[in-house]
């Protein structure tokens, strides 16, 4: 299979922790892979991957002198142009502009490197390419049914979007049994298109040390890695936290993700659901300031660190179609508190961590408050060792989920 992976948004987060992820399975599978990235993007995933034959990074932009790099920026000119205007319009004229470049671009490359297979890693905002070789893509989650506002586009362009997907692809994955369950009640006719492969996650244990005492830190931690958007539930963790210290309980809250800086701005934010933190945080400043600290979008080194260090991971979140943390906290053996949703309940069952997790009712402080108690008050907390972390993530690995996405597109 030769294999061609599109990603012109190149979001950062869990989309980009997927992306790595897979591609360095994939890269052991298949023939070759043509990796088409925004230009500046390159070099940073470079840094990540190692250096092999197999994988080739191109842009979205012809770098030749041709007619169609000539076609391209007179392209670009009108999008940049189309932009000052912000009208709806112009959005969809951009879109379509876009996505012609797009296409242009990728049956270039399809030809150019004898591509036999397509596949998108985020599907929303993008309509079918219609390219001229089998295309399959990954449904992460219906979030806009649910929380339309985390979107720039409406619900019912999206669904427009994603009815084509249905219809055109040759096969669709889900990354949970619930996105299969959701799409399965939004268009019953091609739920049998949608397979559903489970992410994952590798161990990080071949690269740290012994991490027996470094939960037992004073303070002791607590660590929210997510995006500040309304399903992630900042708002209950926010007043758990407010409870914990009015007691006089010594912790620390770290935050990371993009906008989480916007939690606790002396800025209003246009977000509702932010601006309902950011206003809780001020409105008892005194006892939140010392505890809380939001580091907004950090480097994955930090990410990792923070793991490793902190004496819990916290996941108080209302909706999530897999929900990464809570596998990369098993990753590197970390206790986890999280909400009872079902993909986070089925990750548990996946791998065997029963003994590592806690659940609580979603949106009920009292329960998130408790279970953070217990953890800021017992004198030790217990850690997966390396052995363990490695021999449960074997249950499930990435490639697993390589070897899957391949069979499902042959």
């Amino acid at each position: 299979m030769k294999l061609l992976i599109p990603d012109p948004f190149s979001f950062p987060g869990g989309i980009e922790t997927l992306n790595l992820a897979l591609i360095n399975s994939l890269e052991k599978l298949a023939e070759r892979i043509v990796w088409v990235l925004p230009e500046y993007r390159i070099n940073y995933f470079k840094s990540y991957l190692p250096p092999t034959d197999r994988l080739i990074y191109e842009s979205f932009v012809f770098q030749d002198k041709s007619i169609n790099r000539y076609i391209q920026a007179i392209t670009n000119r009108l999008v940049r142009t189309n932009k000052k205007y912000n009208s709806q319009f112009g959005k969809s004229l951009n879109d379509w502009l876009l996505a012609i470049l797009h296409k242009q671009r990728l049956e270039f490359l399809i030809k150019k490197y004898h591509i036999t297979h397509c596949l998108y890693t985020w599907i929303p905002d993008q309509s079918f390419p219609g390219l001229s070789v089998n295309t399959a893509g990954i449904i992460l989650d219906l979030n806009w049914h649910i929380f339309p506002e985390n979107f720039r586009e409406s619900a019912n362009r999206l669904d427009e979007k994603l009815q084509q997907w249905l219809k055109q692809a040759s096969v669709l994955f889900a990354i949970s049994r619930s996105v299969y369950d959701e799409v399965a009640v939004f268009s019953p006719q091609f739920s049998s298109k949608v397979k559903v492969v489970p992410l994952a996650h590798e161990s990080f244990v071949q690269n740290i040390q012994a991490i027996d005492d470094s939960s037992n830190i004073s303070p002791p931690v607590f660590y929210y890695p997510a995006s500040a958007l309304n399903h992630k539930n900042h708002y209950t963790l926010f007043q758990a936290v407010f409870k914990l210290a009015q007691k006089g309980l010594e912790f620390e809250l770290v935050l990371t993700g993009s906008n989480t800086h916007d939690l606790i701005s002396d800025s209003p934010s246009l977000a509702p659901e932010v601006e309902r933190c950011r206003q809780f945080y001020h409105r008892n400043f005194e006892t939140l300031a010392s505890c809380v600290k939001a580091l907004g979008r950090v480097d994955r080194l930090v990410v990792d660190s923070l793991y490793q260090t902190c004496r819990c991971v916290v996941i108080p979140t209302r909706y999530e179609g897999f929900g990464l943390p809570l596998v990369e906290a098993l990753s590197w053996g970390t206790p986890v508190i999280c909400s009872e949703i079902a993909p986070l309940r089925d990750q548990v069952e996946l791998y065997h961590c029963h003994d590592l997790v806690h659940f609580f009712p979603v949106d009920d402080v009292e329960a998130l408050a408790s279970s953070m108690a217990a953890m800021i008050t017992e004198n030790s907390v217990v850690r997966l060792r390396p052995q363990e972390v490695q021999q449960r993530l074997q249950r499930w690995t990435w490639n697993d989920v390589a070897r899957d996405y391949i069979l499902e597109m042959m």
